[in-house]
């Protein structure tokens, strides 16, 4: 799974997540994830991720709901475009 998929999967339940906890998520103990440039890789494919500084002054970061975000399979599963 790529960092991207990785930080999607995080991401799929629409709910606000600061970078700390996406890398500790990602990557446990992982000091060169690079959260903020997966993210970045994500908005440029289209993507729509919504940013802000938390109270913490952390970035934290949402997807949100778009009809390109996920495809049917035939199977029935959903999957990640």
């Amino acid at each position: 799974m790529t960092d991207c998929e990785i930080i999607l999967q995080i991401l799929s339940d629409f709910k606000w997540h600061n970078v700390i906890e996406i890398m500790q998520r990602a990557k446990p103990g992982c000091i060169n994830f690079a959260c903020r440039s997966r993210i970045s890789d994500l908005k440029k494919k289209g993507y729509q991720i919504e940013s802000e500084i938390d109270t913490n002054g952390q970035a934290r970061y949402r997807l949100l709901m778009s009809a390109e975000i996920y495809k049917t399979e035939d199977n029935g599963q959903i999957c990640f475009l």
